[in-house]
């Protein structure tokens, strides 16, 4: 029986759908997969031919749009999204979900970054459950969505990813469900996802333009700022609980890179 359905937005994804769909065979029957294209040149089309993942077309303009094609007639209880170049390991997203209990609604956790050639880079732990809210309250973004399933009620109750953002619709799904009650629950162990870091991806080339979504979304969720010492205090223990991926990522870095050095989360590592 089908348990999850995973949409994948793709435009021009050839380079590295493979990988993508490849990191998914593992999940047979547990899930169904669709990716919802917007008009690709590439091979992204054979691609998905040759692994028969079924294809809608949905005009090129807005990720979020093309998502909710691909998720708004699911069956299955459980929902996520990947992009066309980030991974899923499939044995672990299935011991997620038939480990859930019937209240939680949202299921996250840690992600492991990768580089465009597949080797892991660090670890990146998101906030602790009840620490969400005020920390999206006070402007900061505690959780990845790569590591995220939720379950299709809520996906229902928020009507969706709101087409208003082109890069932060999933930061803005994620704040309304913590702000209408949704029950948030927190694993760290087995990591569910890897994303790839690369210089095609949004998080790259469009990063003014995503910090800017995300200060109009952030106004748009609140009517004054929330940035209290309290959630100040939270988001030290939310750095404090990736110190030791910190201490990862500057290993991995003079592995890779042959020097010591801070690299922020999502800078790319050279050659």
């Amino acid at each position: 029986m089908i348990k999850l359905r995973i949409a994948i937005p793709t435009l021009n994804a050839g380079k590295t759908l493979s990988s993508t769909l490849d990191s998914l065979e593992g999940f047979g029957g547990f899930a169904e997969i669709v990716i919802i294209d917007s008009g690709s040149t590439d091979e992204t089309l054979s691609i998905a031919d040759r692994y028969g993942v079924p294809v809608r077309f949905h005009p090129a303009g807005n990720m979020y749009a093309a998502i909710n094609e691909g998720l708004k007639d699911a069956e299955a209880d459980w929902l996520t999204y990947i992009n066309g170049d980030d991974i899923l390991y499939a044995s672990n997203v299935i011991e997620r979900i038939q480990a859930a209990k019937h209240d939680e609604d949202v299921l996250y956790g840690a992600v492991d970054f990768i580089d465009d050639e597949g080797r892991f880079l660090h670890a990146w732990k998101s906030a602790r459950p009840h620490h969400l809210l005020s920390l999206y309250e006070a402007g900061f973004s505690p959780m990845l969505q790569q590591g995220t399933l939720f379950r299709n009620r809520v996906f229902r109750q928020n009507q969706g990813f709101s087409v208003d953002y082109k890069y932060v619709s999933d930061a803005d799904f994620w704040f309304r469900a913590l702000q209408a009650g949704v029950k948030f629950s927190r694993a760290e162990n087995p990591t569910v996802a890897g994303f790839r870091l690369h210089e095609g991806q949004f998080s790259q080339r469009m990063e003014t333009a995503m910090k800017q979504e995300h200060a109009q979304m952030w106004k748009c969720r609140i009517r004054e700022a929330k940035c209290s010492s309290s959630a100040m205090k939270e988001l030290w223990i939310f750095r404090f609980d990736n110190r030791y991926n910190y201490i990862e990522r500057m290993i991995r870095r003079d592995a890779l890179e042959g020097r010591v050095s801070m690299a922020k989360s999502y800078d790319l590592f050279a050659r």
